[in-house]
C-alpha cells in the first residue's frame, strides 16, 4: 500500500511537472505586440476598433500573440507613430492614413473625399475593387505590413462658426486631416494641434474647427465645444493599423494567414458596430444644442471640385497611388458617379 501512495505521489508530481514546463514552454513562445494610437481612451476608434482588432488578433494567432495597446503620447509622439514602426521601436500603430502617406501614397486611399458614401461602399471598394491588395503592397515595399483598415462612420467639418458657404471657412483657423487638407483652398489656414487635442484647442480658441468623426462629438465630449457642424460629410474615414515588416515577417506563415483572415471575416461587424456610435452621438449632440447645417447642392460642388484636384494630386503621388486612384474612379463610375 505504501509503495502505490509513494508510485501515485510520484505520477502527480511528474505531471505537475510536465504541464508546468509545457506551461512555461507556451509562455516563452507568446509574442508581444506593443501598438501605439493617436487617439485618447475617450475615441471612439479606441474602444471600437482597436479594442476589438486587439482581440481579433490574438485569437486569430491561436494564442499565439499577445497585443497591448497605448493611447495617444504614452509610447510616441502622433507624428512619428510610422517611424516608430518602421525602425522597430515599437511593433504597432494604428494611424490616420495620411499619416504614412510620404511614405506609402497610396494609404490615402481609404480616406479619399467624396469617394465611398457609406461603410458598405468602403468595404467593398477596399476588399472587391483591390485598394487593400495595392495599398498591403506598398506599404511591405516600406518595411511595414499593413494588418487591418477601418470604417469609421464618417467625417465632418465641426466648428464655432456656421458654414453655409464655402467662403464661410475664410480667415478661419483649422486643422484638417491629411485627406481634407484641401479645406485651405476656400481662404483657412491649417494649423497643427499639439497632441491632436481639438477639444483644448477648442475651448482655447486656439482653432475655430476641425475635422473629426462624429462620434466623439458625444463619446468624446466634443458638444461642449463644437456649435456647429457641416453636412454632408467629407469623407468616409478609417484608420490602419500597421506592424513592423520583420516583427511580422518572424511568424509562420499560416499563423500569417490566420490572422489576415479573421481580422477580415469580422472587420465589417466592427465597422457595424461603429454605426450605432455615431447614431447615438447625432442624436445627443443634437439634443444638447449643436447645430447641424446642410449645406445647399451648389456650395456642395465647390467642394467637391477642390476635393477633385485633390485626387488627381494623389494620382501622381506614386505608381502605386496611381494605380489605386484608377480603380477608385472606376468604383465610383460603376456607382452611377
Amino acid at each position: 500500500m505504501k509503495k502505490q501512495l509513494v508510485f501515485i505521489l510520484a505520477l502527480v508530481l511528474s505531471v505537475l511537472l510536465i504541464s508546468t514546463l509545457m506551461n512555461a514552454s507556451a509562455e516563452e513562445k507568446k509574442v508581444q505586440w506593443k501598438i501605439s494610437t493617436f487617439i485618447p481612451e475617450s475615441d471612439a476608434d479606441w474602444y471600437v476598433t482597436l479594442e476589438r482588432v486587439k482581440a481579433l488578433i490574438e485569437e486569430g494567432s491561436g494564442g499565439r500573440i499577445e497585443v497591448k495597446i497605448f493611447p495617444v503620447g504614452v509610447l510616441v509622439d502622433p507624428d512619428s507613430l510610422v517611424d516608430a514602426v518602421v525602425s522597430g521601436a515599437i511593433q504597432g500603430a494604428q494611424i490616420l492614413p495620411g499619416m504614412a502617406a510620404n511614405r506609402v501614397p497610396s494609404a490615402l486611399a481609404t480616406e479619399m473625399p467624396y469617394g465611398a458614401k457609406d461603410a458598405y461602399e468602403h468595404h467593398e471598394v477596399h476588399v472587391l475593387w483591390d485598394l487593400l491588395d495595392i495599398m498591403r503592397e506598398e506599404y511591405a515595399a516600406n518595411n511595414l505590413q499593413l494588418l487591418y483598415f477601418g470604417t469609421s462612420g464618417q467625417v465632418t467639418f465641426h466648428s464655432s462658426f456656421p458654414v453655409r458657404k464655402v467662403t464661410d471657412l475664410n480667415g478661419k483657423k483649422i486643422w484638417a486631416i491629411p485627406n481634407a487638407s484641401w479645406l485651405g483652398k476656400f481662404g483657412a489656414s491649417v494649423v497643427e494641434v499639439p497632441g491632436m487635442d481639438m477639444y483644448s484647442a477648442m475651448k482655447l480658441g486656439t482653432i475655430d474647427g476641425f475635422t473629426w468623426t462624429v462620434g466623439e462629438l458625444e463619446f468624446g465630449n466634443f458638444k461642449e465645444v463644437v456649435k456647429y457642424v457641416m453636412r454632408p460629410r467629407l469623407l468616409t474615414p478609417g484608420t490602419h493599423i500597421i506592424l513592423n515588416k520583420r516583427a511580422w515577417d518572424k511568424l509562420d506563415a499560416n499563423v500569417q494567414m490566420q490572422i489576415q483572415d479573421h481580422l477580415l471575416a469580422h472587420r465589417f461587424e466592427v465597422s457595424k458596430e461603429y454605426l450605432t456610435y455615431d447614431e447615438k452621438s447625432l442624436s445627443a449632440s443634437e439634443a444638447y444644442g449643436v447645430k447641424f447645417i446642410e449645406l445647399p447642392p451648389e456650395e456642395v460642388e465647390k467642394f467637391k471640385a477642390a476635393a477633385e484636384e485633390f485626387w488627381n494630386e494623389v494620382e501622381g503621388m506614386s505608381p502605386a497611388a496611381g494605380k489605386m486612384i484608377k480603380r477608385y474612379r472606376e468604383f465610383l463610375k460603376y456607382k452611377g458617379r
